[in-house]
């Protein structure tokens, strides 16, 4: 028979900062998105937290979604300068081992500049969706939009 032992709970997830991964991210991502050179400074902090975390992966698909979704069309250009630099990263990954890969000034370097000009690119306007006033609601309104 077993005896009854008590389980240590799990250590909480913190990134290299101490931050909680999930608040890391998203400081990550409204940093990336708003303007001024304090949210510069911010990106550029939370990114490499991230990517020294181990988040490289997670990080990456963060930056092709906000190309995505914030640059689109507006400039072109930037799918293919995100795809040679990602290649260029992912073979750096590849190649070095953890520790040094922190340490490696070309890596640092791309991380920084990919922020840089993800952040110089204009960004695209968000549609905003069509209000419609309470005073043309008339009684039933919704259900005969619902019947055609």
């Amino acid at each position: 028979m077993k005896a009854n032992v008590l389980a240590e709970p799990e250590p909480e997830l913190r990134t290299r900062s101490g931050y909680k991964p999930a608040d890391c991210f998203k400081a990550f991502l409204t940093a990336l998105a708003d303007s001024g050179v304090v949210n510069t400074g911010k990106a550029l902090h939370f990114s490499t937290d991230l990517v020294c975390s181990g988040g490289y992966d997670a990080w990456i698909k963060a930056i092709w979604d906000f190309a995505i979704e914030h640059v689109g069309i507006g400039s072109p250009r930037i799918f293919v300068y995100l795809k040679k630099r990602i290649s260029e990263m992912d073979g750096l990954v590849s190649r070095l081992d953890e520790d040094a890969l922190w340490k490696d000034d070309e890596f640092q370097t791309r991380v920084c500049e990919l922020i840089f000009v993800l952040r110089e690119c204009p960004l695209r306007m968000r549609t905003p969706w069509p209000k419609v006033g309470p005073e043309i609601h008339r009684d039933g309104w919704l259900r005969a939009v619902s019947t055609k």
